[in-house]
C-alpha cells in the first residue's frame, strides 16, 4: 500500500478520496469524446433505416448528457474547494455517468432493430464508452 504524505492535516483516507476524484475527472475528456463520436457515427448509420425524429431525439439526449458531463468537469477543475469535498464530486460524476449509460440503454427501446448482433454492438459501444469514464 502506498504511503501518502499527511500534509495540511488531512488523513490518509481523505487524501485517497481526493486522488480518486482526480483520477475520475481526468478521464472525462476521453469519455465525452468517445461517447460523442460513437453517438454521431451511430446516428449516421441509423439515419437511413430508422425514423429521423427518434434518431434526433436520442442524439439530443446523448449530447445534452455529454455537455452536462463536460460542464461538471469544468466546474470541478475551476473549483478551489473541490478537494474539500471529493465524495460529493464523485457522487455527482457517478450520476452523470449513469445518465450516459441510460442514454445508450434507451437506444434499444427507441429503435425497432431486428438484427440481434447489431443491438449487441450498440450496447457494447455504450458500455465501453462508460467504462472509459468509470
Amino acid at each position: 500500500m502506498p504511503q501518502y504524505d499527511l500534509k495540511e492535516g488531512r488523513s490518509q483516507e481523505q487524501l485517497i478520496s481526493i486522488e480518486q476524484m482526480h483520477i475520475v475527472y481526468n478521464q472525462t475528456k476521453t469519455g465525452v469524446l468517445g461517447n460523442g463520436l460513437a453517438a454521431v457515427l451511430l446516428g449516421t448509420v441509423l439515419w437511413e433505416i430508422n425514423d429521423h425524429a427518434a434518431i434526433i431525439s436520442w442524439l439530443a439526449f446523448v449530447v445534452s448528457v455529454l455537455i452536462a458531463r463536460y460542464v461538471l468537469y469544468a466546474l470541478n477543475q475551476r473549483s478551489e474547494s473541490a478537494d474539500e469535498n471529493p465524495i460529493f464530486w464523485v457522487r455527482v460524476y457517478s450520476l452523470f455517468a449513469f445518465l450516459s449509460g441510460a442514454a445508450w440503454g434507451q437506444l434499444g427501446y427507441c429503435f425497432s432493430l431486428l438484427n440481434q448482433r447489431f443491438i449487441m454492438s450498440l450496447y457494447a459501444c455504450g458500455f465501453w464508452g462508460s467504462v472509459l469514464v468509470v
